[in-house]
């Protein structure tokens, strides 16, 4: 379901059971996920009762359907076995924040109940983002 708040920002409506309030969520979607959401739609002609990612009569996959093709992809491009879905999480939310996102957007779009969430389970700062960011830093005077 696309969302068009006074501010006039295009979002994603993910509504399904979460642990907690924080849960439910709009996503955004940026230029590039949108047309492709609205290829897909008219590629396939997609009605509002549709589901975007469904079987080929139009119904909700299961889960395992879904994982099954995740592995797939996964095997067929040679990755690691440890690669799931929950993983891309972690690497979204690196992502986001070597790319400067704050960590409360992070948190937010991710549905965590709180910021230390996100930044003590979910982002992983590498070593290369440690050395870009310290030598970006102003000079320390005094030390």
């Amino acid at each position: 379901e696309f969302y068009d708040p006074v501010e006039g920002k295009r979002i994603f409506k993910l509504n399904n059971s979460p642990k907690t309030s924080s849960g439910v969520r709009y996503i955004p979607l940026n230029k590039e996920a949108e047309e492709y959401i609205k290829e897909q739609i008219k590629r396939y002609r997609l009605r509002e009762n549709h589901f975007l990612i469904c079987t080929g009569k139009r119904t909700m996959n299961a889960p395992s359907n879904l994982r099954r093709r995740f592995d797939d992809i996964v095997r067929a491009a040679g990755l690691p076995k440890s690669i799931t879905p929950h993983a891309l999480r972690h690497t979204f939310a690196s992502s986001c924040f070597k790319n400067k996102l704050r960590p409360e957007i992070i948190s937010k779009i991710l549905g965590h109940s709180s910021v230390s969430i996100t930044m003590e389970l979910y982002v992983h700062i590498s070593d290369d983002l440690v050395q870009r960011e310290f030598h970006e830093m102003p000079a320390i005077r005094g030390f």
